[in-house]
């Protein structure tokens, strides 16, 4: 989808989830978001990052609202049918660039893994991929990196 349409889109629902893989642009895109449509914005901070019982609390509030899950793709089939999720996508090599110079694959990276396939991790872009795949099984809308550029706020990233 493009940001247009995620615009247009996110006004017809309540709660809107960004998700997908870490250093995919979901901090930016839910906070810019949710202040173009006039929405409350929740970080994954404010649920615990990993709780999906306090994520639910978040979503349940009669309020609209735009909430950043990074950490919890893996629950999104598990989410109330009228909640719009969004899953970034952005170039994996970028992405595994982020998570590397960060320290976030060395450090949390096996253990995300986990959560979608039992066989070895060896790289980062085969963390991105893996929770890409199972993203698309679950029919999410996807918008790509790249169209936040066309957003009032946006910064090109030069730390890559």
């Amino acid at each position: 989808m493009t940001w247009e349409e995620c615009i247009e889109k996110g006004k017809t629902h309540k709660t809107i989830v960004i998700t997908g893989c870490q250093r995919t642009g979901t901090t930016y895109t839910a906070k810019e978001l949710a202040r173009v449509l006039g929405y409350a914005h929740y970080d994954e901070g404010r649920y615990k990052t990993n709780s999906f019982k306090s994520f639910m609390g978040i979503v349940n509030k009669d309020e609209n609202k735009v909430i950043q899950a990074p950490s919890l793709l893996h629950k999104m089939g598990d989410t109330p049918e009228d909640v719009m999720i969004v899953m970034m996508i952005r170039d994996e090599d970028d992405v595994a660039k982020s998570m590397v110079r960060l320290g976030w694959f060395k450090t949390y990276g096996k253990k995300e893994y986990r959560l979608y396939k039992k066989d070895e991790l060896k790289t980062p872009q085969q963390l991105y991929r893996t929770k890409v795949e199972f993203g698309r099984k679950l029919n999410l809308n996807e918008l790509d990196y790249n169209e936040l550029k066309k957003t009032e706020n946006y910064v090109e990233d030069r730390s890559k």
